[in-house]
């Protein structure tokens, strides 16, 4: 029948050799045998056949003619022949038996295993496949023959129904630890998320846009907590299905498994904690936004009322002082600006239409005249006081010369400017004095400036 898997075929050279004639001095010399003789000759095959499996030494060897050996050759492969249909009929109905049986010797347990979790099968499926492979592994064992004699031959089953069957509970549980395993990775999942939504929750934020952010993700947790709970039934059908099929599961497990169903529980005292703190934290920020409006309005009506009295500073003597209110205002402004910036930022956050003035704009615009009268003004008293007492070394004609004539052009134009403000004529007029006072000086700065001069001129 051929060698069967798990045993070594049979080797022919290790049996030792024989012969079926008796030990005897009375061979046949010319090299015919009778039908007597042959008949004898296999008793005597038979006999020390027997006789040879109790310890002896195995069939003696005689020489004899070819055709004699011949003869008894073919008798034994009749009788081997002759013995084969018992065998060959029972390999044949266990090929069908293990055909009909989900073919189990040809399946790859592993392959099988990643094919069902690739797949993504229903636990349906699941059952209905663990408990055919359970069913066939109890039917194999159920098979009450275990050795059958046939003649000359005898068949064994008992080592190929303990494989069939290990290879049968094998693959069941494959299928039970695949199910296992995608239970202990979703609830490592949901841990995970639970775990995550309830340390979100536990946040403090500081400033409006965290706490706007971290009241859209309380009001999206809801769904996440469906989500999530959908999961958890999941792993309970899974938990109940393998506690059907009989399926041990480690105490780990089991522990991550309690931890799960506990975590909807613990986390929504939390949820709802948050939710109130940053409804009340939310309202705070409203009255203090609104707080901040009316301040940016306040300090915006101060703002507006000092470059309005701007116009008024008409004392030449305070001018330094003015470029001092100039700059200030200025800063002013700009910060007033990134301020509704800001407010509008945080009205944004809370839904809020966002406050729109355009006044600051126009007030750092309508402050650049002054700041430019007040700069001219104060650069011009500064630097024909330097000029006057400072050292003349230091003086160069040509700049001097081009200073005095571009301050006298804008003081001219100041003074057409400001015609109509009393105040701001002041200044300006006081800057062209200037100027005009000191122009007669410039052809004695050039001449004692001048880099020719020598010791020997002023001998």
């Amino acid at each position: 029948a051929g060698p069967c898997e798990g045993f070594p075929p049979l080797d022919t050279s290790a049996l030792p050799a024989y012969s079926p004639f008796s030990d005897s001095d009375d061979l046949p010399t010319d090299g015919q045998v009778s039908e007597e003789q042959i008949l004898l000759d296999s008793m005597s095959i038979s006999t020390q056949l027997f006789e040879a499996c109790d310890g002896s030494n195995g069939l003696k060897v005689v020489k004899t003619e070819e055709d004699s050996i011949v003869s008894t050759k073919e008798r034994v492969r009749a009788v081997l022949a002759a013995n084969m249909d018992g065998p060959r009929k029972v390999v044949e109905r266990y090929d069908r038996f293990v055909h009909d049986t989900m073919n189990l010797l040809s399946i790859d347990p592993y392959k099988m295993g990643e094919e069902y979790k690739q797949a993504n099968h229903p636990l349906e499926l699941y059952q209905d496949d663990i408990e055919k492979f359970r069913k066939a592994a109890e039917d194999v064992l159920e098979v009450s023959v275990n050795d059958v004699n046939m003649g000359l031959f005898v068949v064994q089953t008992e080592p190929v129904k303990r494989g069939i069957a290990a290879k049968a509970v094998q693959m069941a549980e494959i299928l039970l630890a695949q199910i296992l395993a995608q239970n202990v990775e979703e609830m490592n999942e949901i841990q995970m998320r639970f775990e995550a939504m309830n340390s979100r929750a536990m946040e403090k934020p500081k400033e409006s846009h965290e706490m706007k952010a971290l009241k859209v993700f309380l009001e999206q947790c809801p769904k996440e907590q469906g989500q999530l709970h959908a999961k958890i039934l999941s792993v309970a059908r899974r938990m109940n299905f393998l506690h059907d099929l009989g399926k041990e599961v480690p105490d780990d497990d089991m522990l991550l498994n309690t931890k799960t169903y506990m975590w909807p529980d613990k986390v929504q005292p939390t949820i709802d904690v948050a939710m109130e703190r940053i409804v009340s934290q939310e309202e705070r920020m409203e009255d203090g936004l609104r707080s901040r409006q009316k301040k940016f309005e306040d300090d915006l009506l101060l703002a507006t009322e000092t470059l309005s009295s701007f116009k008024n500073n008409g004392e030449p003597d305070k001018v330094t002082a003015y470029v001092a209110a100039a700059a200030k205002l200025r800063a002013d402004l700009e910060l007033l600006n990134e301020e509704l910036l800001m407010i509008n930022e945080q009205e944004d956050i809370f839904g809020w239409n966002p406050t729109v003035n355009p006044q600051v704009e126009q007030s750092l615009k309508g402050l650049e005249p002054f700041e430019t009268l007040f700069k001219a003004v104060d650069d011009c008293f500064n630097s024909i006081q330097g000029w006057i007492h400072g050292p003349i070394t230091d003086l160069n004609p040509e700049t001097v010369e081009n200073d005095v004539d571009t301050m006298f052009r804008v003081s001219y134009k100041m003074t057409k400017s400001y015609a109509e403000s009393k105040d701001l004529l002041l200044l300006a007029e006081a800057m062209k004095k200037q100027v005009v006072e000191f122009k007669p000086h410039v052809l004695l700065v050039s001449t004692l400036c001048n880099g020719g001069l020598r010791d020997r001129h002023f001998e």
